[in-house]
């Protein structure tokens, strides 16, 4: 259903968010990411991961052996927390309380370089390869791609930078900040481009989340309908959860509501 609360409450006037509480690393925040409980997750410079509450008290951390910044960071799956590393060309695997991890080699895809990997709804994965040359859909266990999708005739240019991939109420998001959002089904066919420039977008029931200068936008995913929140302060991204809205900076997370 559309958030129909959410909608008549941002109608017909500005909203301005209020911060009611803040937490602070001593390392710059790589990625970040919020499990279906809206527990929150921070990847920091060199790979520790920290687990906070939604009332922003940490919870537990990984410290990894072989370090290196964190990709992408992805705990939409609800049971474990899904970690890519670009420069390794590896990602790995935690439960919830961040502990049994698992490494596992993208050698075995036989590509020349992954840009970006995440999970799919039925546990294989999603990898951009190599600049955008092709979206593959990639079975870990019997090491086979299921599905292969060209790039060349979707994509608005040549020198693509993707920053984000999900997959999300059965399509596949795939974010350049240049263009826009790619939207495909879960077959890997392209749907459609979602027009917005922005470094990082995450997704709160139907709508997709993102900042734009001083403003907290939330597009609706199936319609035209746009709601819009001042900021408080510049930040680089956002995460919602129930009532409340995680502001994000290089170094701190804002509670806001």
């Amino acid at each position: 259903m559309v958030c129909i609360g959410l909608w008549i409450a941002l109608a017909g006037k500005a909203q301005s968010l209020i911060i009611t509480d803040s937490v602070c690393t001593q390392l710059p925040i790589t990625n970040y990411s919020i499990d279906t409980k809206g527990n929150i997750y921070l990847a920091l410079e060199g790979g520790q991961i920290t687990k906070y509450s939604p009332t922003l008290d940490s919870l537990q951390t990984y410290a990894p052996q072989q370090t290196g910044s964190v990709s992408l960071l992805e705990a939409g799956n609800g049971f474990y927390l899904f970690a890519f590393y670009d420069f390794f060309q590896e990602y790995l695997l935690l439960n919830r309380f961040l502990s049994n991890p698992t490494r596992t080699s993208l050698a075995p895809v036989g590509t020349t370089y992954i840009d970006l990997a995440t999970q799919s709804q039925d546990n294989s994965l999603w990898l951009i390869e190599n600049g955008g040359l092709r979206l593959l859909k990639y079975n870990p266990i019997y090491k086979t791609i299921e599905v292969e999708t060209p790039l060349n005739t979707i994509l608005a240019h040549t020198n693509n930078h993707f920053t984000y991939i999900k997959e999300y109420q059965n399509r596949l998001y795939l974010l350049d900040p240049e263009s826009g959002i790619y939207v495909f089904d879960n077959l890997g066919n392209y749907v459609k481009t979602i027009n917005i420039r922005t470094q990082k977008i995450s997704f709160y029931k139907e709508q997709v989340v993102y900042v734009q200068e001083l403003k907290l936008v939330l597009q609706h995913l199936y319609s035209e309908h746009l709601a819009t929140l001042d900021l408080p302060k510049p930040i680089d991204g956002a995460l919602m959860y129930r009532k409340n809205s995680y502001l994000l900076s290089s170094t701190c997370v804002f509670k806001a509501q």
